[in-house]
């Protein structure tokens, strides 16, 4: 079966996926003795086809930021090049998860990208606070009152469901609508084409040429182990710089930093502050009280910083 599959040109992926089936079948069918062997247990999968990783580099991240301002999404690009979030991490974070006074974020879930609805995360380190570099914290600064002025637009059309990236009208984004506005946009600058994961890559990527260790961005990224991390990363960082001396990544130091910078350890004071002081189920208002945005200084717009709708 697997030679005849794999002769037909199917993925390594596809073929595991057919086996996986075949010897839970059949483990069944032994059970119910219908069959007095389960053969599919003596033949190997085809190994997992490993994909090898092509990141944007240090000056590509530059061109392509240059080149995204004004983007309605320009926001998004820059969270996730500067935290390493994953994409459901990403569309599943909401304002209650993001301090810009501290100038912190928290992931606390995930979106699900076919239901659209939140989901724990992908493991328990997933659960994380990052500190963030100025260029992300000023990029949420501008998505918030951006997002404030939808919000108005709206009017009684927007979904109050405290996403930071959401469609106009407050809804959750679609990952597959914002795949296909990130691989335009990589066109349009004249970029290789990506998938929006490889903005995660890029992180670390940068984050590993800066010289940081794989123990930290192992935490950043919310991997499960180091050892993912060093399977996925190890020996994939260039070693190049340029006539000056420096490395490109270094050029990158606003928008993605390291430990101490980068990720907030558990016991960190403003971390265990903001445990239980916000409504933490379906986009609700803060039960306690929140530090409001500085930027939002107009007192008919105030009480949209705390999640709260005019009246």
């Amino acid at each position: 079966m697997i030679a005849g599959l794999s002769g037909r040109g199917l993925s390594a992926t596809t073929v595991r996926y057919a086996h996986a089936v075949l010897r839970i079948a059949l483990g069944r069918a032994l059970k119910s003795g219908r069959v007095v062997r389960n053969v599919a247990t003596l033949v190997d999968a085809p190994a997992r086809a490993s994909r090898e990783i092509r990141p944007l580099t240090a000056e590509q991240v530059g061109t392509f930021l240059a080149n995204v301002d004004g983007d309605r999404l320009a926001a998004l690009y820059v969270t996730a090049l500067g935290t390493g979030l994953r994409q459901g991490e990403l569309l599943g974070l909401r304002w209650q998860d993001v301090d810009l006074d501290a100038g912190t974020l928290t992931v606390r879930h995930s979106l699900a990208l076919r239901s659209r609805q939140l989901v724990e995360p992908k493991t328990e380190r997933s659960r994380r606070t990052l500190r963030l570099g100025s260029q992300v914290l000023g990029a949420l600064r501008e998505q918030r009152r951006d997002q404030l002025g939808e919000r108005l637009a709206a009017g009684p059309r927007w979904a109050d469901l405290d996403y930071v990236f959401a469609t106009p009208a407050g809804q959750p984004l679609d990952s597959s609508n914002v795949l296909h506005a990130f691989q335009r946009t990589l066109a349009r600058i004249g970029l290789p084409r990506q998938r929006f994961h490889d903005l995660r890559h890029a992180c670390a990527t940068l984050l590993l040429e800066q010289g940081e260790e794989l123990g930290v961005v192992s935490k950043v990224l919310g991997h499960a182990t180091v050892g993912t991390t060093a399977d996925v990363y190890a020996g994939d960082v260039p070693a190049g710089r340029r006539s000056d001396g420096r490395h490109p990544a270094q050029d990158c130091r606003r928008l993605v930093v390291g430990y101490g910078v980068g990720y907030v350890p558990k016991n960190d004071p403003r971390r265990i502050a903001r445990r239980g002081s916000f409504r933490d189920q379906n986009g609700g208002p803060p039960g306690g009280i929140r530090t409001p945005d500085l930027l939002i200084r107009s007192q008919s717009l105030y009480p949209l910083s705390y999640g709260r709708s005019l009246r």
